[in-house]
């Protein structure tokens, strides 16, 4: 993405549109505070994914019984983000300390002051999860996107 890093402070849900690397995106800021919904990544290939603003999702080739993550109900979507999709577990160390942090981890809200925000292009082919950690001074992203060659 971009190595600028937008730093909110303001814990309002917001968007807006962008531009990354030349790119246009539509911005969604604290995402995580609004009710869960269902986003599409669009392919021109026999590619196909759902995501939950959340973080789970299905996704795959052809049909369902191709699929990489469960083809499951939307409900179920929102509800295995924890079981779908990426997972990232990082130690952050400094002179002082070594602290544990897992991104889009929900189960552990309140442990750093966070904002996340949600990206999506305007092609509807890329879509891009963003962990802002404050007290760590770090931000951490995970774009979805599929590819011919890839999958």
């Amino acid at each position: 993405m971009d190595t600028n890093i937008y730093v909110n402070n303001n814990s309002d849900v917001s968007g807006d549109f962008i531009t990354i690397h030349g790119e246009r995106f539509y911005e969604i800021r604290n995402v995580d505070k609004m009710a869960p919904f269902l986003v599409s990544v669009v392919s021109n290939a026999d590619h196909w994914l759902f995501a939950s603003s959340s973080g789970g999702m299905t996704a795959g080739r052809v049909s369902p019984e191709t699929s990489l993550f469960p083809y499951v109900s939307v409900d179920k979507i929102h509800e295995n983000t924890s079981h779908t999709g990426g997972k990232t577990l990082l130690r952050v160390s400094n002179a002082t300390q070594t602290r544990p942090w897992e991104p889009f981890n929900r189960e552990h809200d309140g442990r750093f002051s966070v904002s996340r925000n949600l990206y999506k292009n305007v092609a509807g082919n890329k879509l891009c999860y963003e962990e802002v950690n404050r007290d760590l001074k770090l931000v951490f992203r995970c774009t979805w996107a599929s590819s011919d060659r890839y999958g």
